[in-house]
């Protein structure tokens, strides 16, 4: 498998859109990256509708 596969297999893991709340929504955007050393670190994104809650998975 290569580094790009693997990466896309890390971040699908984390792949559940999904309500937490009515104005708060989760893990419909998810990444990975590859750091110097090889580790592969991922994130998802959670995203409030109020305009002053969000957080990138990038």
């Amino acid at each position: 498998m290569d580094i790009w596969e693997k990466m896309y297999e890390e971040a699908r893991t984390l792949y559940n859109p999904h309500e937490v709340s009515d104005f708060v929504y989760a893990n419909h955007v998810v990444a990975a990256v590859e750091a110097e050393d090889g580790q592969i670190f991922t994130g998802f994104c959670m995203e409030g509708t109020c305009g002053v809650f969000h957080l990138c998975a990038e």
